[in-house]
């Protein structure tokens, strides 16, 4: 499980992403206790799929569903291709072997390259994006038993983007926040 004494490693990376992206990380220093006791008591004794997409958001979103309810959590990273050299690898070394989070690595390269050649409006690409990544994830959850006996999704959501989800009707919909990462009750 991932405790305090971690806390420097991710300080660590959270600086190197700043450093190299000008974009300064939110540790939410004093808070994770508070949100780790709201995942549990949300989560109770279910367990939890977790969308991870390597980012920053979905990243920070499974190490707390993790430090909150440890073997319950299972994480699907969809690898979409479209990360930096060598990051896929990293991301799957950091939650298999240094947080022992359980991981299915899905290869999904092909179809998000193909389905974006030739796209250059920027707005049909994250939409595009978006919605192969969700298909992408519920298809793969089904084959790992995350239909809705799974009880939980956890996805790293901005706020701007928790609001715009509740008000839609796609795949994930209904899911609710804990501030900004999310484990949320599946709607279905």
């Amino acid at each position: 499980m991932w405790d305090a004494s971690q806390l420097p490693a991710y300080e660590a990376c959270a600086k190197a992403f700043e450093a190299k992206t000008g974009i300064k990380v939110n540790i939410i220093e004093g808070r994770d206790d508070e949100l780790i006791e709201r995942i549990r008591e949300q989560v109770g004794d279910r367990q939890v799929l977790c969308a991870l997409s390597g980012g920053v958001d979905s990243s920070v979103a499974a190490a707390l569903v993790q430090r909150a309810v440890g073997d319950q959590l299972t994480c699907v990273f969809v690898d979409t291709g479209l990360l930096r050299k060598d990051e896929a690898t990293q991301v799957t070394t950091l939650f298999r072997e240094h947080y022992n989070i359980p991981l299915v690595h899905v290869q999904a390269q092909d179809l998000f390259i193909g389905a974006l050649e030739g796209v250059s409006d920027p707005e049909v690409k994250r939409k595009t994006i978006g919605r192969l990544f969700i298909e992408t994830f519920e298809a793969e959850a089904a084959k790992i038993g995350g239909g809705p006996e799974a009880g939980f999704v956890g996805q790293g959501k901005r706020e701007d983007e928790e609001r715009a989800g509740d008000k839609g009707g796609g795949p994930l919909h209904g899911l609710r926040g804990v501030e900004h990462h999310v484990a949320g009750r599946r709607a279905r």
